[in-house]
């Protein structure tokens, strides 16, 4: 049975930071036959994250847990990440809670992008639904940041009161980039978007006969 692709908002991010022809490479890999899941390298981060986040461990056992991850690189990078991470929340220390995920469909359904927000932080009296970006090689870009949350903001469930705001915290720079930072700006810039990446989905889908993909939900391959 045939799938729709779907992008967690790291491998999103990562997509639409890419020129054309690279992001047509990595639209043509979600077109070739699944051989399994892939291997999410920040899964040992995220965990993490909800662990610290929900008060079950703290932060020195979690440290010291890490030894556990056999990849080195994926060691240091979990352990950079939570070390960043807690010099974030010790100048935001605001209460943490959480919020489920949202999907967002492309125009043509050709596709999905997840937002899971690792965190949702009380900053200014608003709810942030927060993200956490950790990749190292890929430079964010502010107005790109944006036009995504924009779309989770117009998708968001309106009978859903568990956030205000929405945001990517990237840990390389220590930047917060949050919707409400500009949230009209960005509107146009997120339509394109989604229209180009259907684009090159559809000329995937007829490189391959014109049937859709036989994929499994995002789980990002090896990086740092």
């Amino acid at each position: 049975m045939s799938k729709t692709p779907t992008f967690g908002f790291s491998a999103f991010l990562r997509l639409i930071s890419l020129n054309e022809a690279p992001q047509k490479a990595a639209i043509r890999e979600r077109y070739k036959p699944s051989k399994g899941n892939g291997y999410d390298f920040h899964r040992s981060l995220r965990l993490a994250l909800q662990n610290l986040n929900s008060g079950t461990h703290i932060a020195t056992e979690l440290l010291s847990s890490l030894s556990s991850i056999k990849k080195i690189p994926e060691r240091h990078s979990a352990k950079r990440g939570i070390i960043r991470y807690l010099r974030w929340r010790k100048l935001n220390p605001g209460p943490v809670t959480n919020c489920e995920s949202v999907t967002v469909e492309s125009p043509d359904s050709l596709f999905k992008v997840r937002f899971d927000a690792d965190c949702v932080v009380k900053i200014d009296e608003q709810r942030v639904a927060i993200h956490i970006w950790n990749t190292k090689g890929t430079k964010l870009s502010r107005h790109l940041v944006l036009a995504a949350l924009t779309l989770v903001q117009r998708n968001w469930p309106k009978n859903t009161d568990t956030a205000d705001d929405f945001a990517v915290l990237s840990l390389q720079d220590m930047k917060l980039y949050r919707w409400s930072d500009d949230p009209k700006t960005y509107q146009d810039l997120a339509d394109k978007l989604m229209a180009h990446l259907d684009r090159l989905c559809r000329a995937s889908i007829n490189e391959h006969g014109g049937t859709r993909p036989i994929t499994p939900p995002d789980r990002p391959s090896s990086e740092v």
